[in-house]
């Protein structure tokens, strides 16, 4: 068994939404960091999340990629009215 030794300031074990944008915000604040992921190579990712809360584009806005990950989501033109009823009367 071969045995070897890295050094590094931080390591982040997942390279999922959170692991990537923990990575990018310290590499943006001078910090080194490796990020490992357990994922076979060229295996999908399993998505979780279908939205991005306001508090984490904040983030993202702050990094510099709010833009990015906007136009990588639904079109601008994608209806997101909603319209909720505790009864109806005809």
């Amino acid at each position: 068994m071969m045995s070897e030794s890295v050094d590094m300031e931080v390591l982040i074990v997942g390279a999922g939404p959170v692991g990537l944008t923990l990575a990018i915000d310290l590499a943006w604040r001078g910090i080194d960091v490796t990020v490992v992921e357990t994922r076979a190579p060229a295996e999908p990712p399993e998505p979780k999340c279908n939205h991005v809360a306001a508090r984490t584009m904040e983030i993202f806005r702050r990094l510099g990629l709010a833009e990015k990950v906007r136009n990588s989501g639904l079109p601008a033109d994608y209806p997101h009215d909603i319209s909720y009823r505790t009864t109806f009367t005809g």
